[in-house]
Order: C-alpha cells, then sequence, then structure tokens
C-alpha cells in the first residue's frame, strides 16, 4: 500500500482550482469587510500570477496570461456585484484603479517567473503580454461599471 505524496494537492493540474480558491476567499472577504478585502485585491493578484506561473503546467503562456487574468475579471466582477458598501461612480472608479493596478502587478511576476526560465522565447513572452493588455482593456470595456447604483449593507 503506498501512502499518497506530502505535495499531492499541489499537483500542477490543481493549481488553478487553488488559485480560483484565493480568489474567491478574497471575494467574500471583500462581501463581509469591504475596506480590507479591496485593498488586498492587488497582493491576491500577484498571488495568483504566482500560483499559476511557478506551479501550474499550463503548456502556453497565452494559457496562463488568459487563466490569470480569466481569475482576476472573476475577482473584480464579484467585488462589484457583491462588495459591501454603496456602489457609486467614484467607487467604481476605485475598483477599477486597483484592479489595473493588481493586473500590472500580475505582469510584473510573470515576467519575473519566465526571467527565470528559458521559455518561453521572448516573441511568445511580448505576445502574451499584449494579449494581457488587450483582455485588461475588454474587461474594463466590458465590466466597467457593473454593479454601479446598487447597496449590499455591510
Amino acid at each position: 500500500m503506498a501512502f499518497p505524496s506530502r505535495v499531492s494537492a499541489f499537483r500542477p493540474a490543481l493549481i488553478p482550482f487553488w488559485a480560483g480558491g484565493v480568489v474567491a476567499a478574497n471575494v467574500v472577504l471583500d462581501q463581509y469587510g469591504a475596506p480590507q478585502g479591496l485593498l488586498f485585491a492587488p497582493l491576491v493578484a500577484a498571488l495568483v500570477a504566482w500560483l499559476l506561473a511557478r506551479f501550474a503546467s499550463l503548456p502556453s503562456p497565452y494559457l496562463l496570461v488568459g487563466c490569470c487574468m480569466g481569475l482576476l475579471s472573476l475577482q473584480d466582477v464579484g467585488f462589484k456585484l457583491t462588495g459591501g458598501g454603496e456602489h457609486d461612480l467614484e467607487g467604481q472608479g476605485a475598483m477599477n484603479v486597483l484592479f489595473v493596478f493588481g493586473a500590472a502587478l500580475a505582469a510584473g511576476v510573470l515576467l519575473w517567473q519566465w526571467g527565470r526560465r528559458p521559455t518561453p522565447p521572448w516573441p511568445h513572452r511580448a505576445g502574451a503580454l499584449l494579449v494581457l493588455v488587450l483582455l485588461l482593456v475588454l474587461h474594463l470595456t466590458l465590466f466597467g461599471y457593473v454593479g454601479v447604483g446598487t447597496s449590499h449593507p455591510l
């Protein structure tokens, strides 16, 4: 009878689910403790990018960037739809600034992790960062004002 490895919960295929759990925990924190969850958003973005870039076995840098931006988009939409407090234009602007700052931190973490390995080649790295910027613009265009006018009691 073989015992499971101590790192069996951290299989590369499960890392996107762990990163999604971190995002979900931050959204729940923002729902019940509005300022703290929102202020932790850039740090969670960097943590998600680090988890995906370091431990996940995603075959393409484009898939890595897509997965990372997908989780960050879910976090941002979760904040805007369930976050505690009054959601006005000023608050939406603050959330969008924190989202862009978190995406910039995530891009920095991805570049840092890619610099530690020879793969992927630099044209694919540059293309993946361009895809990240395009996904960021698309997200802000589609979901920049989601949840304006809603109020969730703290």
